[in-house]
């Protein structure tokens, strides 16, 4: 299935799936993948800098194998 979204730039946009067969009743949870979204990317802003001195950075450290790496360079 391919779905023309351009229409929907800038604005929040909702999916919504419906299951129907003959254990379609029985559905709990679904897993979906394979998804992708494809197009133009938005203007790019090329010039990051790091946080300031003293500035707090959350949500780094959990993060897996990038988490861990940075605890370990933290020792």
């Amino acid at each position: 299935v391919s779905l023309d979204i351009s229409d929907y730039i800038n604005e929040d946009l909702r999916l919504r799936f419906t299951a129907h067969g003959r254990n379609s009743y029985n559905i709990n949870d679904w897993r979906i993948d394979n998804i992708v979204l494809s197009g133009t990317l938005a203007e790019i802003i090329p010039d990051i800098h790091a946080p300031a001195p003293g500035a707090a950075v959350l949500g780094l450290l959990g993060l897996g194998a990038a988490g861990n790496k940075l605890r370990r360079r933290r020792k």
